[in-house]
């Protein structure tokens, strides 16, 4: 077949780093750049430990050649002004952890770098674009002196103000960070520069308003730059003199004077700090953004050249791996949205606090820097200094289920293990919309269309392919608006999916009006979580709304065509084998300590039941627009999350119900999210079961302050994540995963008398999923979690756009309905309390909407 050709306009550093990328993997590639020789001014920046591990994916020895030109950071020094030091903190542990160093490399030498590991790469200088055309065949590129180019693919790597970007969306001003930078690289001269360091460490000096910056850039040359606070329009146009720099900052420390007196003033690049607000969707059929055309950030994390490398690397791993290319463009996509976007505005963020002026401010921060624990400190630097992978290792079917998968899988044979997924859905839906959208997941995910195979013991079970047979889809007409819910307590959450048979999954139209409908994805937790099962109800809305608009739905409309392993397969190295053993046992032992010296209370049941009568059922409440923003509002201002105010909601409703005493420490489970620490860091579109759980402990009062609760529900919450319990719990699942149904009874007795699901909460962040499709309206959209032999009460919350929804799941029998309708209701009432009189308009029982 003729190789694939891509067209990049841009010819910095996402552009070059793309094209090596793209041809690593035998894509043909042509870079257009509107300037006449590659850019080399800009002086310095920082190549961390993501930039460079995603370089050495490519196998082309980039990082090895930029490790020869450019100089080591060992670490960070901030400083007074005046240079008084603050706080010196190495980054060397980090890097030992991650197996990459970091360094500050000039953007000459970076450029050339990522161009001879290129090869021969045609770079059309002087070429700048001004248009494009998508014929769903290829793109035709035009420039301004009326050339064409054309290619199977088009990458706008042309930065900030980017004309591929402005062809694909509607116009969006950058937004001014309101100060400018100046960069400069000059060469050390110990005779004009004896006070200026040269210890391998980044020297921050952080001023009111200002700061200043020193890094050594290797063969004798130091980068130096300056911020100082301005309007947007002198920022943009800053036409100042070297002489007009030393009087701003004529009073700091002398190694800054000596780099600014020593640099000739045409060396001295003026640039404003601004960004762009971070979109949803970057690219449409066969063109795609990258780099700073697609999210452009303030300086404050150093990150911007990573995030474009990590673009490119994750780009061609995709165009190498899904066989249609806009499909691979929106894989990409959307592997990089959520990250990208949490580095733009985590960088506005500390700009903002760097560059503060407010005194109090200032000498908090000052203060925090000085004081804050180390281990916080590289945990907060860590995360942006992490590669998260091109994407899950594949794992092609027939496979074994891993350990925690097989735990899953028997809990599910004892009694039914689902996760619902529903959504309310305002418009004309048809079946055949849905059907065709359950049709074109299915065949992108390989899970959707697995069965699980045993041997006549029930032992060693295997995912085989049973791709002849679709996801099966009812369709009810009712009169009733409230028969979704009677459907998933009757038969969603009580009827198990046939893991013989296949698939491990199910869908529900329910059709009470012409223009109202409910649609409910049920799948097997072996297969989905409730994040994953969030997300998949998010893909299928988008393509069943495709099809309703178009009247057909291909499968280049959908997003991933990826298997991967269980979690237990994908745990970071330091949680396998004997490292895994350790945690888990380090894990273990300080529950025991916690439970021997705060003998925390525990939800208990009303009576027992056998595992094979178990069957889950469900409250559903709803908390109001106004009420659900006003919590998160308040969250906000108290630094507090989500998560830990309902946790403390639920345990203090719990409390209550239990008339617990005043003073008693009480324990309640929390869900975790750790897909972003495994090996790949699957995505949310790489089905199965990630959500880990582990116990906090919190002081009962019954008429306490839920703030207080809350706080130290997240401090000690905090600490269990710090120290890797959450991912010790798998570890701890897989090593108790019975071999069978048959010798299941010591692990099933062992998780209901110390596992966490006794009380337990998972908090859903839905602030994703669309309000509406065309002309579809979505509300409500939430999940609901199945507890089998797992545990006593789970609340799942999930907060969303328009409200936010709390499911209390229960075991009747094991709890009452009274029990479950009392912590619904409470948890409503305490949550409303929380956002005080002043902020509430309605009376609970108008809030509290039981259906």
């Amino acid at each position: 077949m003729k190789p694939l050709k891509a067209v990049v306009i841009g010819a910095g550093v996402g552009g070059l780093a793309t094209a090596a990328a793209l041809q690593a993997v035998g894509v043909e590639v042509e870079i257009y750049e509107r300037g006449w020789q590659l850019r080399s001014d800009g002086a310095g920046l920082s190549l961390q430990s993501n930039g460079i591990r995603a370089l050495r994916t490519l196998g082309l020895g980039i990082d090895g050649d930029i490790e020869r030109r450019a100089g080591r950071l060992h670490g960070w020094f901030w400083k007074h002004p005046d240079g008084r030091p603050i706080r010196r903190i190495s980054l060397d542990p980090i890097h030992e952890k991650l197996g990459a160093k970091s360094y500050f490399v000039h953007r000459g030498d970076l450029m050339h770098a990522l161009h001879a590991g290129a090869g021969t790469l045609p770079i059309h200088f002087g070429a700048a674009a001004v248009g494009f055309v998508d014929d769903g065949d290829g793109v035709t590129v035009t420039f301004d002196d009326g050339s064409e180019a054309r290619g199977d693919l088009l990458i706008g790597a042309d930065g900030i103000n980017s004309v591929v970007r402005a062809h694909l969306h509607a116009p969006q001003p950058v937004r001014p960070g309101e100060f400018v930078c100046w960069l400069a690289c000059t060469p050390f001269d110990p005779e004009r520069h004896p006070h200026v360091p040269r210890d391998g460490y980044g020297h921050l000096y952080w001023g009111r308003g200002m700061r200043f910056g020193i890094h050594d850039i290797g063969h004798g040359r130091v980068y130096w730059w300056g911020t100082r606070n301005a309007p947007a329009a002198v920022a943009a146009n800053w036409h100042g003199t070297t002489e007009d720099l030393l009087e701003y900052f004529h009073d700091w420390a002398p190694e800054t004077r000596e780099l600014i007196a020593s640099t000739e003033l045409c060396d001295i690049v003026a640039v404003p700090a601004q960004d762009r607000l971070p979109i949803a969707d970057w690219g449409a059929g066969r063109v795609t953004l990258l780099g700073d055309a697609a999210h452009p950030m303030l300086p404050s994390l150093g990150q911007g050249a990573n995030c474009a490398i990590e673009d490119a690397v994750v780009l061609a791993h995709a165009v190498a791996t899904v066989p249609n290319i806009g499909a691979a463009l929106r894989v990409y996509e959307k592997r990089r949205a959520a990250r990208t976007t949490r580095m733009v505005v985590d960088s506005r963020w500390l700009g903002q606090v760097e560059q503060t002026e407010n005194r109090v401010l200032i000498a908090a921060r000052d203060t925090y820097a000085r004081i804050a624990p180390r281990s916080v400190l590289r945990h907060t630097m860590e995360g942006s200094m992490t590669f998260p992978g091109v994407s899950a290792p594949p794992a092609p079917l027939p496979r074994p289920l891993t350990d925690t998968e097989r735990w899953h899988w028997v809990a599910d044979q004892l009694s039914p293990l689902n996760a619902v997924a529903h959504v309310r859905i305002e418009g004309r839906v048809s079946r055949d919309d849905v059907a065709a959208a359950l049709s074109v997941l299915q065949r992108c995910h390989p899970l959707l269309c697995a069965a699980v195979e045993a041997e006549d013991n029930g032992t060693h079970p295997w995912w085989v392919p049973v791709s002849d047979k679709p996801i099966p889809l009812r369709a009810i007409t009712t009169a009733d608006p409230g028969r979704w819910l009677t459907e998933i307590n009757t038969r969603e959450l009580v009827e198990p999916l046939d893991s013989t048979r296949g698939p491990l999954i199910r869908g529900l139209l329910v059709s009470s009006g012409p223009e109202q409908h409910d649609l409910i994805l049920t799948s097997s937790y072996v297969v989905a979580d409730p994040p994953a099962m969030l997300a998949l109800l998010r893909h299928a809305v988008a393509l069943a709304s495709r099809h309703h608009r178009t009247g057909s739905v291909e499968i280049n409309d959908a997003l991933d065509f990826f298997a991967i392993d269980g979690p237990d397969a994908l745990l970071p190295p330091s949680h396998r084998g004997i490292g895994g053993v350790h945690h888990g046992a380090a894990s273990v032992l300080r529950d025991q300590r916690t439970r021997l010296l705060r003998r925390p209370v525990r939800a208990i049941p009303d009576a027992d039941v056998e595992p094979s009568r178990r069957r889950t059922q469900l409250i559903h409440r709803q908390l109001g627009r106004q009420q659900a923003r006003a919590m998160v509002q308040e969250c906000d201002r108290r630094g507090v999350g989500v998560r830990s105010v309902l946790a403390a909601a639920l345990l203090t409703a719990a409390g209550r119900a239990a008339e617990v005493a005043e003073g008693r420490p009480h324990a309640v489970g929390l869900g975790i999210g750790y897909r972003d620490q495994l090996d790949g860091a699957p995505s949310e579109w790489d089905l199965g079961a990630f959500q880990a759980m582990i116990e906090a402990v919190g002081t009962y009062a019954s008429n306490g302050s839920p703030w207080e609760l809350a706080a130290e529900l997240e401090r000690d919450s905090a600490r269990r994540i710090a120290l890797g319990d959450h991912l010790a719990s798998v570890n701890i699942m897989s090593m108790m995963a019975p071999a069978s149904v048959a010798r299941s009874s010591a692990a099933v007795k062992a998780m209901q008398a110390n596992g966490p699901g006794h009380l337990c909460l998972i908090h859903l962040d839905n602030t994703e999923f669309p309000l509406e499709y065309g002309d579809w309206q979505f509300r409500g959209a939430h999940v609901v979690s199945g507890i089998s032999v797992s545990g006593l009460i789970i609340v799942t919350t999930t907060a969303g756009l328009d409200e936010m929804t709390i499911d209390v799941s229960y075991v009747p029998g094991m709890v009452s309905p009274g029990r479950a309708e009392f912590l619904a209701d409470e948890m409503i009432r305490i949550v409303t309390d929380c956002v005080g009189p002043a902020q509430s308009s309605q009376s609970v029982n108008d809030i509290v909407r039981a259906v």
